[in-house]
């Protein structure tokens, strides 16, 4: 093909797909003042001031309207301008044919509004009287099924104190028989962050409900609630976001989504705000050294200073590794990297410990992730011996050596010897009473040292006090 045919086709084709809209626009047109039409017919519609005095807001014209409620309840919003207050009000309200035609009957809604009281059949005469109402809006309820469509028609009459009659324009909406959130159809819904959802980690995704008849959507971001400082003004295909890697942190943001229609209009989902985590970083432990024994009830637990400022940490102290048996569970509110535990630490046990950092924003407060989880174990008690007592004399030599019981102990080592280093002992026995009886004989007139060491299923106490005797012949 020539460039000149080509040209010549390309120019024909553009003429004739003008035509075409033109045509489709001119039917849209025709067919809305039809319906217009056939509906001032059947009601004698006689308007007697300027529409634009009354302002419909809800549903919109040509919209998609969901029933809120179980009832099938559709709230009716409108503003106006009428002079001469008070005012009252007739809503005419009609459904439409499959065939487009104008039912005969027209419904007049909130009948238990009117003044006079609305009786027979249609209550045609219903006027609302607005002094028994706080604000222009009605509920209506039709008789129809979950799962019926309606194609309606809808416009409010006003009458003033002289009598004057104003006439909106007509509104025609499609009422959809099914159970819907309160959220009308048309308009998006944010899903995640929900509204004031605070210290959410980077990577995350903003989402939000499609709305009905959506062609397209964008996303707005911005650090007022008026949207004027906008930080994501994004157009998307999808009902959702996720390049989130630029955004502030530490300080509440403002968001919505805007859904646009076939015909170029735009709906704003509801406004939420939320705050994006700013914590300081994870506490570092440096003692204990994890599975540490220790012999005190009350040990010195440290971790190094994190980054950004913390305004203090978080300790959590437990005798299971889930932390669900808490033993303690504290804010320590200064930037000391240290914990002491105010009660003591019960012996023969083994302790989780872990913590993380706090910062405040406002009355809220973030924090970093937990550290790892570390263990310490509680020694039991070093024994404290009683018999023979220290520096006596004259002991048979089967003596029988006594101490007290020691807390946490569930048995107990012992030994005996010539050596006050007490290498090469004559007695090395591990027994689970706080007393032992020798069974063999002793050198006589010896010097001998004795000692014992607590034992637990998590280590052994260090070894008491040494002690001494002196064997008789």
């Amino acid at each position: 093909m020539s460039k000149i045919k080509k040209s010549r086709f390309t120019s024909a084709t553009k003429y004739f797909a003008l035509i075409g809209v033109l045509i489709v626009s001119v039917f849209a047109v025709q067919y809305k003042q039809n319906i217009v039409g056939q509906a001032s017919r059947v009601l004698g519609d006689q308007t007697i001031a300027a529409p634009n005095l009354i302002q419909l807001t809800s549903p919109l014209n040509y919209h998609g309207h969901y029933m809120v409620d179980t009832d099938l309840e559709t709230r009716f919003d409108w503003t106006d301008t009428v002079p001469n207050a008070p005012v009252t009000y007739q809503i005419e309200k009609f459904f439409l044919g499959n065939d487009g035609r104008v039912n005969s009957n027209p419904e007049y809604v909130a009948t238990n509004y009117c003044s006079p009281a609305c009786t027979g059949a249609g209550c045609s005469t219903c006027w609302l009287d607005k002094s028994l109402l706080t604000q222009t809006v009605f509920s209506d309820k039709h008789p129809i099924n979950t799962g019926d469509d309606l194609h309606t028609l809808w416009r409010v009459n006003a009458k003033d104190s002289l009598g004057n009659v104003y006439s909106s324009n007509w509104n025609t909406v499609f009422l959809l028989g099914e159970v819907r959130p309160i959220i009308p159809a048309w308009r998006p819904n944010i899903l995640a962050p929900s509204d004031r959802a605070v210290f959410i980690r980077k990577p995350f995704k903003f989402a939000w409900t499609g709305a009905l008849w959506a062609t397209g959507s964008k996303i707005k971001i911005a650090t007022d609630i008026n949207f004027t400082n906008l930080l994501v003004n994004q157009v998307t295909t999808l009902s959702e976001y996720s390049d989130v890697a630029n955004l502030p942190v530490g300080v509440k943001l403002y968001w919505h989504a805007t859904t646009t229609d076939g015909g170029g209009e735009l709906y704003d989902s509801p406004t939420g705000s939320f705050i994006i985590s700013n914590p300081p970083s994870i506490p570092v432990q440096t003692a204990p050294v994890n599975n540490f024994l220790s012999s005190s009830v009350l040990p010195t637990f440290k971790w190094n200073v994190s980054t950004g400022s913390p305004s203090g940490y978080q300790f959590k102290l437990s005798l299971d590794s889930s932390f669900n048996t808490s033993v303690t569970s504290i804010d320590i509110v200064h930037p000391n990297a240290s914990y002491v535990p105010t009660t003591a630490l019960v012996r023969g046990k083994t302790y989780y410990w872990k913590v993380r950092s706090i910062i405040y924003n406002g009355n809220l407060m973030d924090y970093s992730d937990w550290s790892s989880t570390r263990t310490v174990k509680i020694a039991p008690a070093v024994p404290v011996l009683k018999l023979p007592a220290n520096n006596s004399t004259g002991i048979i030599r089967k003596p029988k050596l006594t101490w007290a019981n020691a807390v946490g102990a569930s048995s107990y080592k012992v030994q005996v010897s010539k050596n006050a280093d007490m290498t090469l002992p004559l007695i090395n026995k591990t027994i689970t009473t706080p007393y032992f009886t020798l069974t063999v004989s002793l050198p006589s007139k010896t010097k001998l040292y004795w000692r014992v060491m607590s034992v637990s299923p998590v280590g052994s106490s260090l070894w008491s006090a040494k002690w001494n005797f002196t064997t008789a012949l």
